[in-house]
């Protein structure tokens, strides 16, 4: 990712046009009604991530700090996954740059036709774990019974020592420098955690993974972002993410006891474990450290997976909130929760109107206009800071469906935080999963192979059908 001056203008000169725009639009629709209010409110949380990631920068070692003295443990929590993904993402570990001690891959039970199924023994799988033992990784295989991702991480974590953790979903890729990109923050005594970058694999799939790849790389690259550069990331995605270990290690009763309203909380253990994290210290964002995991491919998919993360952001929501008034953790939090209870507002008042025809065409045109508009504009940031290495048009196919990403966002995501506020339901124990979900997408893309200049690119594709994780 490059952060230089055009990158600097092009921030400011965003954080301009969408004030203009919708300070435009107030001017035009609101005609000084309580819509105003509630459109400033929702403008409010974009502005502060705007302007608070122009000061992010990706992250050196400290002068002085020896890096090869961190001992560094990888743990792959594993269940009902397809074991040609699996295979090929611990491939992915075994040509890193920067070698880990230790590989933990703990099986939870993995099930086929309700029958149990040794996904380690899978002939693909032992070759591919036979290539991390032949770069000199030690690789621990376990399988134990279901009992949940947080207990299958924790097996890992009670049975290791190590410096740094680096936790990686089953279904994900690493780029050749990830876990030497990620591991570059902990060289600085206060961090405690560091989130890395998500890409989809599979975002060439359709017009749809092109757009929920928009606002999933979004999240990184100018949520997370703006959130690092204080330090303080709410929320890491378990697709890519690395904890201290003593941190964890003193926090495990805890991690597998969590209740939420007198039920035990199953599924956002990433988040839970940067919560812990930011009790000790710092929780930063590298945006260099790049992970390829596999996106929804359709809105069913998409929904299940977003409200089991929706669910963990209300228990989470309530813990940052009462963070001092002086961090940034409150403040990214209550403009957030301000912006969510004012869309409710704006879109129920506007339902009705429509319905009772006091709201005019052309005042509901406008309004998607200059939200697509905002969209295009917010977004660009994809095309100067996403996949580096990879053809600038695929970049500039995907940023083009940003209107697109909007209008998923306003009409299915976002309710979808209403929805787990008055349905907080116990979770199984690895949320969504109860069968295969993710399996290898043979086709080769062009985007993601190696270009004739040498750049590195993305690995294998794959297709999901409803994926196992991000920020829940």
């Amino acid at each position: 990712m490059k952060f230089g001056i055009a990158y600097t203008l092009y921030a400011s000169i965003t954080l301009a046009a969408v004030t203009y725009l919708l300070v435009g639009h107030l001017t035009y629709v609101t005609k000084g009604t309580n819509y105003a209010l509630a459109f400033t409110m929702m403008w409010s949380h974009l502005a502060i991530k705007l302007v608070s990631s122009l000061k992010a920068r990706p992250h050196t070692v400290a002068a002085g700090f020896d890096m090869a003295s961190l001992r560094v443990d990888v743990t792959v929590p594993i269940y009902n996954e397809d074991p040609a993904l699996l295979a090929a993402g611990v491939r992915s570990i075994a040509t890193q740059r920067r070698l880990p001690r230790t590989v933990w891959l703990v099986d939870d039970g993995t099930e086929r036709d309700g029958q149990p199924f040794a996904i380690l023994g899978d002939p693909e799988v032992v070759a591919a774990v036979s290539s991390v033992r032949s770069a000199g990784v030690d690789v621990q295989c376990i399988r134990q019974a279901n009992q949940g991702k947080r207990h299958a991480l924790a097996t890992a974590f009670s049975r290791s020592d190590a410096d740094v953790y680096i936790t990686v979903d089953s279904d994900t890729v690493l780029k050749k420098d990830a876990i030497e990109k990620i591991i570059v923050p902990f060289s600085r005594p206060e961090v405690m955690s560091v989130a890395g970058t998500a890409c989809g694999q599979n975002y060439q799939r359709s017009l749809f993974t092109r757009v929920v790849e928009m606002g999933f790389v979004m999240s990184f690259i100018q949520g997370r972002m703006a959130e690092g550069a204080y330090g303080s990331v709410r929320v890491n995605c378990g697709i890519l993410a690395a904890y201290r270990g003593r941190v964890v290690r003193e926090n495990i009763d805890r991690f597998l006891g969590q209740t939420f309203l007198g039920r035990p909380v199953r599924a956002g253990d990433d988040r839970l474990l940067t919560l812990f994290a930011k009790e000790q210290g710092r929780a930063e964002y590298q945006p260099e450290a790049v992970a390829y995991s596999a996106l929804p491919v359709n809105v069913r998919h998409l929904v299940r997976q977003r409200l089991r993360w929706a669910r963990s952001f209300c228990w989470g929501t309530l813990w940052l909130l009462r963070r001092p008034l002086s961090t940034a953790d409150f403040w990214f939090t209550f403009t957030q929760v301000l912006a969510l209870v004012m869309y409710g507002i704006v879109t129920s008042m506007s339902v009705a109107a429509v319905f009772s025809g006091a709201v005019s065409l052309s005042l509901l045109s406008s309004t998607v206009m200059v939200a697509g508009a905002v969209g295009l504009i917010s977004h660009f940031r994809y095309v100067l800071l996403a996949r580096p290495g990879e053809p600038a048009h695929e970049r500039l196919l995907t940023w083009w469906v940003s209107p697109l990403a909007s209008l998923l966002s306003w009409s299915v995501l976002l309710p979808l935080y209403f929805v787990a506020t008055v349905t907080p339901r116990p979770q199984r124990t690895w949320g969504t999963r109860s069968q295969v979900e993710v399996s290898l997408f043979a086709e080769a893309l062009a985007g993601q192979n190696r270009s004739a200049s040498g750049r590195e690119a993305a690995p294998a594709t794959v297709a999901l059908a409803g994926g196992q994780g991000g920020s829940g």
